[in-house]
């Protein structure tokens, strides 16, 4: 009796292992070869529109495409996921980076291995990536959110900052522009009281805002430069009948709510197409693995469109293909581009 049990206990193992292997070997036959795109986080909206630019980008010129998702918007979880594709020898990673410089190792390792890969979004260091696809011009997109402080300010006062995490390349670089812009002319009279880091964690970047509602009482203005940070600081603001403004980068879709009234908590915002980023990320990954570009400065990239893009020296070092300019968001616009993303 004793024995029989023994091999019945063995038998339902083997069982539930063979699922768990065969997931395995599905899962690295899926990488193999692939164009990979690795977000920041899952149940980003942000990225959600961006991983479908970037499998249309994939599949409409043949190619096959897979997006990975961490879990969470650190470092180790997107380590763990290049090392899968460097396992399963995909073609390609594209990745948005949730640390500057902790993901130099994996993706040098990736390199090593003949896989190609670019940053978008969020950079890493320089000899960790070919290219960046950066969505804006750093500099262009800190004036365009200073000018939305000091508006909604009236010039003067105490405001502050959402922000994603600490590590992350994007926004560390539009803040620190932001702050280099703040000494100057008409700025001086605006006092950044707060920077704080919501994770890109909707009950977190909740959690934030409270907390800088309650040690700043005399806010004026927050500036919010994370989608999710965005949508969960419209939120706070709305529950709490708070006199603050909002602005900073949102998704129409998402905001148009906040957007609306004489008196909108939300007044001005600005974003990009994250869908035309990520279908940009899917051409530059594509033309790294033919041959068609190294990422070099100076070098053009044409699109399938005919667009041409040309690779720039990046301020960060390295260089970048900058899709385009950010898009302003009001009250007039904001129910026509709900529709769009």
């Amino acid at each position: 009796m004793r024995k029989r049990a023994v091999l019945l206990l063995t038998a339902l193992l083997l069982a539930l292992c063979m699922p768990l292997s065969g997931c395995a070997e599905q899962s690295a036959r899926q990488l193999e070869n692939a164009y990979v795109l690795i977000t920041k986080s899952s149940n980003n909206p942000y990225f959600t529109y961006a991983a479908s630019g970037f499998r249309d980008g994939v599949t409409e010129s043949g190619g096959k495409a897979v997006v990975l998702e961490p879990d969470k918007a650190t470092a180790e979880e997107q380590i763990s996921l290049i090392r899968s594709c460097i396992r399963a020898n995909a073609k390609a990673i594209a990745i948005a980076a949730n640390d500057t410089t902790a993901l130099e190792t994996v993706l040098q390792e990736a390199m090593d291995r003949g896989i190609q890969v670019s940053t978008l979004d969020s950079n890493t260091t320089p000899d960790s990536h070919a290219v960046f696809v950066n969505q804006v011009s750093s500099q262009m997109l800190a004036q365009c959110l200073m000018d939305a402080v000091y508006e909604l300010s009236g010039g003067e006062g105490a405001w502050a900052i959402l922000s994603t995490t600490n590590q992350a390349g994007n926004q560390n670089s539009w803040i620190k522009d932001m702050q280099a812009i703040m000494p100057r002319e008409p700025y001086r009279n605006l006092q950044l009281v707060d920077i704080a880091f919501g994770e890109d964690n909707a009950e977190l970047s909740k959690t934030r805002v409270e907390t800088i509602l309650e040690e700043h009482p005399d806010l004026k203005v927050l500036c919010v430069p994370t989608v999710v940070g965005m949508r969960a600081a419209a939120e706070v603001l709305a529950e709490s009948g708070s006199d603050v403004k909002l602005t900073g980068l949102g998704m129409p879709s998402e905001m148009a709510d906040y957007m609306a009234g004489a008196d909108p908590l939300c007044p001005v915002m600005y974003l990009w197409d994250p869908g035309a980023m990520g279908k940009l990320s899917a051409y530059v990954s594509m033309a790294l693995t033919d041959g068609t570009i190294t990422g070099a400065p100076g070098e053009v990239l044409v699109t399938p469109e005919g667009t041409r893009y040309e690779i720039l020296e990046s301020a960060m070092g390295g260089s970048e293909i900058i899709v385009g300019e950010p898009q302003k968001f009001t009250p007039e616009n904001i129910g026509q581009w709900k529709e769009v993303f």
